[in-house]
């Protein structure tokens, strides 16, 4: 567990992009992996605005209660994170 920790990559995005205005249409989001590369990402509660797997950008549903962003990412030793994003609403 410890050797694939060391070699999994990190996926960060910056917190404040996680809460969007009750009103956006469309969001495209920032993210920086690291020992590795973006493979997909997933939506619940939204649209990804195009099919480009690496593209960030969103269509939040408006009457949707849950939006989040799933993150997956791997690098050359097949070592995969998962980092899934909550996405808050104010008014």
């Amino acid at each position: 567990k410890f050797f694939y920790e060391l070699t999994a990559p990190s996926i960060y995005v910056p917190e404040k992009q996680l809460t969007i205005s009750k009103n956006s249409s469309i969001v495209p989001f920032y993210s920086e992996i690291s020992n590795g590369e973006l493979v997909f990402i997933e939506v619940n509660g939204g649209i990804k605005l195009n099919n480009d797997p690496k593209d960030l950008s969103v269509i939040w549903l408006k009457n949707s209660n849950r939006k989040e962003l799933v993150i997956y990412a791997k690098n050359k030793f097949d070592a995969w994170s998962i980092k899934t994003l909550k996405i808050k609403t104010t008014e």
